[in-house]
């Protein structure tokens, strides 16, 4: 403290104060007095640092915060996954289907009877594919069989349902009113787990 008197005498008191750079920080070299800013421990290279047991803390908080990251991620993807299949399904186009129509044994050959499917499928708008009738025919002596008509798969109903991926699960069905349904998504009463009355049987016209 610096005082002094001015002409009239009077006591004038100045306070005089120093400014310097703080010391005992992180990684730098302790006070003189062996302390370093709060949080921090002087260590035996006389240089700050934070103590052993909050690095571990800090590190497992930091483990911790990734695995519920990583945990958070799975759960994202795998959420997106399931959005991405459902939505994949509900929007898989109709792929076979049992006539909603009845017909007699003249179909016309496989002709007519493609034309009776492409007309169908035309009518709840899938027309802008080719369909071909699920049939056998003999054709004098060199069969042409159902299997080798339709394609390799995967086939949906008008649900959106998987009916089967590829012609081996196709062929290895049996009747299932619940998802062997016409172009308009109805079930068709068929001979398979009581349902009654048989409206119309579906054939192949061979085993193949």
């Amino acid at each position: 403290m610096l005082t002094w008197k001015n002409i009239y005498g009077s006591l004038i008191v100045m306070l005089a104060s120093a400014c310097g750079e703080l010391s005992g920080g992180a990684g730098e070299r302790c006070t003189d007095k062996g302390l370093c800013v709060p949080g921090l421990e002087c260590k035996a290279n006389n240089i700050c640092q934070i103590p052993l047991e909050d690095v571990a803390e800090e590190e497992s908080e930091q483990e911790s915060e990734q695995e519920s990251e990583q945990e958070s991620e799975q759960e994202s993807e795998q959420e997106s996954e399931q959005e991405s299949e459902q939505e994949s399904e509900s929007n898989a186009e109709l792929g076979f289907f049992v006539t909603s129509t009845t017909q007699d044994g003249n179909l016309g050959g496989l002709d007519g009877a493609d034309e009776i499917c492409q007309s169908l499928a035309t009518a709840v708008d899938a027309g802008d594919r080719t369909w071909r009738a699920y049939l056998s025919a003999d054709n004098g002596g060199e069969p042409i069989h159902a299997r080798d008509r339709i394609g390799v798969g995967p086939w949906y109903n008008a649900e959106g349902i998987t009916l089967a991926a590829d012609l081996d699960e196709l062929h290895q069905l049996s009747g299932d009113q619940d998802i062997f349904l016409t172009e308009t998504g109805e079930q068709v009463n068929g001979q398979w787990n009581g349902v009654p009355p048989n409206e119309h049987d579906i054939m192949t016209g061979s085993d193949f």
